[in-house]
């Protein structure tokens, strides 16, 4: 099955009446209700707000990186036209970091502390843009 074409017309990024929750023992917990935003070519959108306000919901939620107790449970996220939602986990991992990425906020959790950060970058290329071990030595220069 091919992959369907990006649309260039239009936003990059389309989220319609997001919701996410988060189930817990005390029931459910209403992160996001109704997030609605278009981001253009070019543009630079800033999420702000309280801590608690659901922004990290909302970003971790657009990359499908909710935690095990966390659902999407209402709405429309689509990437140049492509439905994120829809997408099982092969499709995901071709499109993350390879056409859409997630900074962390956080950078003690970004890098790994116990693997070398050459390594660390080596897998990424290894995983998201096709190199080869050989292409992508740890820590050496890549050819990819």
């Amino acid at each position: 099955m091919s992959e369907p074409e990006p649309s260039t017309a239009g936003p990059v990024l389309a989220i319609r009446e997001l919701s996410v929750s988060y189930f817990t023992r005390d029931g459910q917990l209403q992160a996001v209700r109704g997030a609605s935003l278009d981001i253009h070519a070019g543009e630079t959108v800033a999420l702000v707000g309280e801590s608690g306000s659901g922004k990290s919901s909302l970003a971790f939620a657009i990359m499908r990186y909710l935690d095990a107790n966390g659902r999407i449970v209402g709405g429309d996220v689509r990437f140049q036209g492509q439905d994120l939602l829809r997408l099982g986990p092969a499709e995901l991992g071709r499109l993350r970091g390879s056409r859409i990425a997630m900074v962390f906020q956080d950078p003690q959790t970004s890098l790994n502390p116990s693997l070398r950060v050459g390594e660390q970058i080596a897998e990424m290329l290894r995983e998201h843009a096709g190199c080869s071990r050989s292409e992508v030595p740890a820590g050496g220069p890549s050819t990819c």
